[in-house]
């Protein structure tokens, strides 16, 4: 999956598809540019270059900040969930 549909005010990756024409298309029927203006289609190396956020999150093991990847807030790579600690 080397393109991606971005929301670029927050830095999330809101789909991922094999090829630019197919982002590009889902982009144009499925999400509505004109309605998302902050959505654009973007090349994985261009995301980790300029787009990939880093938030903190609280390890619920050892109570420490540890900075993830934006994407993986809330999954079963978080610390912060109970999820991460069971499996």
């Amino acid at each position: 999956m080397n393109y991606m549909i971005v929301n670029t005010a927050s830095g999330k990756i809101v789909k991922r598809y094999p090829t630019e024409r197919g982002a590009k298309i889902a982009l144009k029927r499925k999400y509505a540019p004109e309605q998302n203006p902050d959505l654009q289609v973007m090349h994985s190396d261009m995301y980790d270059i300029g787009f990939r956020k880093r938030v903190p999150t609280t390890s619920l093991m050892s109570g420490q900040t540890v900075m993830i990847d934006i994407n993986d807030k809330g999954t079963c790579v978080d610390p912060g969930t109970e999820r991460y600690w069971s499996m």
